[in-house]
Protein backbone atom coordinates (compact mmCIF):
# COMPACT_ATOMS: atom_id res chain seq x y z
CA UNK A 1 0.00 0.00 0.00
CA UNK A 2 2.80 2.44 0.89
CA UNK A 3 4.60 1.65 -2.35
CA UNK A 4 1.44 2.32 -4.38
CA UNK A 5 0.96 5.70 -2.66
CA UNK A 6 4.60 6.61 -3.25
CA UNK A 7 4.33 5.64 -6.91
CA UNK A 8 1.14 7.69 -7.26
CA UNK A 9 2.76 10.70 -5.60
CA UNK A 10 5.83 10.30 -7.85
CA UNK A 11 3.65 10.22 -10.97
CA UNK A 12 1.71 13.30 -9.82
CA UNK A 13 4.96 15.14 -9.05
CA UNK A 14 6.48 14.22 -12.43
CA UNK A 15 3.31 15.23 -14.28
CA UNK A 16 3.22 18.57 -12.48
CA UNK A 17 6.95 19.10 -13.10
CA UNK A 18 6.52 18.30 -16.80
CA UNK A 19 3.57 20.68 -17.09
CA UNK A 20 5.42 23.56 -15.44
CA UNK A 21 8.63 22.88 -17.35
CA UNK A 22 6.74 22.94 -20.65
CA UNK A 23 4.79 26.04 -19.69
CA UNK A 24 7.82 27.92 -18.41
CA UNK A 25 10.26 26.92 -21.15
CA UNK A 26 7.77 27.49 -23.95
CA UNK A 27 6.55 30.72 -22.41
CA UNK A 28 10.02 32.06 -21.71
CA UNK A 29 11.17 31.16 -25.20
CA UNK A 30 8.22 32.99 -26.67
CA UNK A 31 8.47 35.81 -24.15
CA UNK A 32 4.82 35.33 -23.26
CA UNK A 33 4.81 34.47 -19.57
CA UNK A 34 4.89 36.81 -16.61
CA UNK A 35 6.49 35.09 -13.62
CA UNK A 36 5.02 37.67 -11.21
CA UNK A 37 1.57 36.32 -10.50
CA UNK A 38 -0.50 38.81 -8.53
CA UNK A 39 -3.63 37.44 -6.87
CA UNK A 40 -6.66 37.42 -9.15
CA UNK A 41 -9.32 39.76 -7.87
CA UNK A 42 -13.05 39.24 -8.07
CA UNK A 43 -12.82 35.51 -8.75
CA UNK A 44 -15.99 33.43 -8.55
CA UNK A 45 -16.48 30.97 -5.69
CA UNK A 46 -18.03 28.41 -8.06
CA UNK A 47 -20.71 28.52 -10.75
CA UNK A 48 -24.44 27.83 -11.15
CA UNK A 49 -25.16 27.56 -7.42
CA UNK A 50 -22.22 25.19 -6.84
CA UNK A 51 -19.29 26.30 -4.71
CA UNK A 52 -15.73 24.99 -5.05
CA UNK A 53 -15.58 21.69 -3.16
CA UNK A 54 -19.33 20.94 -3.47
CA UNK A 55 -20.34 17.38 -4.44
CA UNK A 56 -22.01 16.59 -7.80
CA UNK A 57 -25.28 15.59 -6.10
CA UNK A 58 -26.24 19.28 -6.11
CA UNK A 59 -26.40 19.26 -9.92
CA UNK A 60 -29.77 19.01 -11.64
CA UNK A 61 -30.47 18.27 -15.31
CA UNK A 62 -27.00 17.02 -16.16
CA UNK A 63 -25.56 14.31 -18.39
CA UNK A 64 -22.65 12.22 -17.13
CA UNK A 65 -19.77 12.97 -19.49
CA UNK A 66 -17.03 10.77 -18.05
CA UNK A 67 -16.30 8.90 -14.89
CA UNK A 68 -12.97 7.56 -13.77
CA UNK A 69 -12.46 4.79 -11.28
CA UNK A 70 -8.72 5.51 -11.24
CA UNK A 71 -9.17 8.80 -9.39
CA UNK A 72 -9.43 11.04 -12.46
CA UNK A 73 -12.05 13.77 -12.69
CA UNK A 74 -15.74 13.02 -13.00
CA UNK A 75 -17.31 15.29 -15.59
CA UNK A 76 -20.92 16.37 -16.00
CA UNK A 77 -22.43 18.43 -18.81
CA UNK A 78 -25.56 20.55 -18.77
CA UNK A 79 -27.20 23.21 -20.94
CA UNK A 80 -26.65 26.86 -20.09
CA UNK A 81 -30.41 27.35 -19.54
CA UNK A 82 -30.19 31.14 -19.58
CA UNK A 83 -27.12 31.36 -17.36
CA UNK A 84 -24.44 33.94 -18.04
CA UNK A 85 -20.80 34.51 -17.23
CA UNK A 86 -19.96 38.18 -16.81
CA UNK A 87 -23.06 39.06 -18.85
CA UNK A 88 -22.21 36.71 -21.76
CA UNK A 89 -24.74 33.96 -22.58
CA UNK A 90 -23.61 30.43 -21.71
CA UNK A 91 -24.56 27.63 -24.10
CA UNK A 92 -23.09 24.63 -22.24
CA UNK A 93 -21.45 23.98 -18.87
CA UNK A 94 -18.99 21.18 -18.04
CA UNK A 95 -18.34 20.54 -14.36
CA UNK A 96 -15.25 18.60 -13.26
CA UNK A 97 -15.10 16.95 -9.85
CA UNK A 98 -12.06 15.45 -8.17
CA UNK A 99 -12.93 13.01 -5.38
CA UNK A 100 -16.53 14.25 -5.66
CA UNK A 101 -15.57 17.89 -5.10
CA UNK A 102 -16.03 20.66 -7.67
CA UNK A 103 -12.62 21.86 -8.91
CA UNK A 104 -13.25 23.16 -12.46
CA UNK A 105 -16.01 24.60 -14.66
CA UNK A 106 -15.71 24.99 -18.44
CA UNK A 107 -18.23 27.30 -20.09
CA UNK A 108 -19.00 27.25 -23.81
CA UNK A 109 -20.42 30.65 -24.61
CA UNK A 110 -23.31 31.11 -27.03
CA UNK A 111 -22.55 31.42 -30.74
CA UNK A 112 -23.80 35.01 -30.69
CA UNK A 113 -21.03 36.03 -28.27
CA UNK A 114 -18.23 37.90 -30.02
CA UNK A 115 -14.71 36.73 -29.15
CA UNK A 116 -13.30 40.28 -29.17
CA UNK A 117 -15.88 41.43 -26.62
CA UNK A 118 -15.13 38.52 -24.27
CA UNK A 119 -11.37 39.09 -24.60
CA UNK A 120 -11.69 42.83 -23.96
CA UNK A 121 -13.88 42.21 -20.91
CA UNK A 122 -11.48 39.62 -19.47
CA UNK A 123 -8.50 41.94 -20.03
CA UNK A 124 -10.28 44.70 -18.10
CA UNK A 125 -11.36 42.35 -15.32
CA UNK A 126 -8.11 40.42 -14.81
CA UNK A 127 -5.51 42.80 -16.36
CA UNK A 128 -2.71 41.32 -18.45
CA UNK A 129 -2.77 37.51 -18.76
CA UNK A 130 0.10 35.52 -17.29
CA UNK A 131 0.24 33.50 -20.53
CA UNK A 132 -0.92 34.03 -24.10
CA UNK A 133 -0.67 31.06 -26.44
CA UNK A 134 -1.41 31.05 -30.17
CA UNK A 135 -2.11 27.74 -31.87
CA UNK A 136 -4.01 26.46 -34.91
CA UNK A 137 -5.39 29.89 -35.75
CA UNK A 138 -6.75 30.43 -32.23
CA UNK A 139 -5.49 32.05 -29.06
CA UNK A 140 -5.75 31.19 -25.38
CA UNK A 141 -5.29 33.61 -22.52
CA UNK A 142 -4.45 32.40 -19.02
CA UNK A 143 -4.85 34.35 -15.80
CA UNK A 144 -3.38 32.48 -12.89
CA UNK A 145 -2.35 32.85 -9.27
CA UNK A 146 -1.38 30.38 -6.55
CA UNK A 147 -4.97 29.27 -5.93
CA UNK A 148 -7.08 29.97 -8.99
CA UNK A 149 -6.98 30.17 -12.76
CA UNK A 150 -9.07 31.48 -15.65
CA UNK A 151 -8.51 30.34 -19.23
CA UNK A 152 -10.15 32.03 -22.19
CA UNK A 153 -9.91 30.02 -25.43
CA UNK A 154 -10.83 31.78 -28.67
CA UNK A 155 -10.84 30.18 -32.11
CA UNK A 156 -12.49 31.56 -35.27
CA UNK A 157 -14.34 28.29 -36.00
CA UNK A 158 -15.44 27.50 -32.41
CA UNK A 159 -17.50 29.11 -29.69
CA UNK A 160 -15.52 31.04 -27.07
CA UNK A 161 -14.75 28.95 -23.96
CA UNK A 162 -13.99 30.10 -20.43
CA UNK A 163 -12.50 27.72 -17.87
CA UNK A 164 -12.59 28.54 -14.17
CA UNK A 165 -10.40 26.36 -11.98
CA UNK A 166 -9.61 26.15 -8.30
CA UNK A 167 -6.25 24.46 -8.93
CA UNK A 168 -5.17 24.66 -5.28
CA UNK A 169 -8.12 22.42 -4.32
CA UNK A 170 -7.52 20.16 -7.35
CA UNK A 171 -3.90 19.68 -6.35
CA UNK A 172 -4.79 18.96 -2.72
CA UNK A 173 -7.35 16.35 -3.82
CA UNK A 174 -4.96 14.66 -6.24
CA UNK A 175 -2.31 13.95 -3.57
Amino acid sequence: MKCRNLNRMAVIFLAAAAFWATALCGGLYAGEIDLKLPPLTDRPDGFADLKWGDPPDKLEGYIMFSESESGGPEQYVMHGDGRTWEGFAVDEIKFSFQRSQLVMVRLSLAGSVKSDEVRDHAMKKYAEPSLESKRDGGVSYVWNDDDFGVILALHPSKKPEVTLMNHKLALELSL
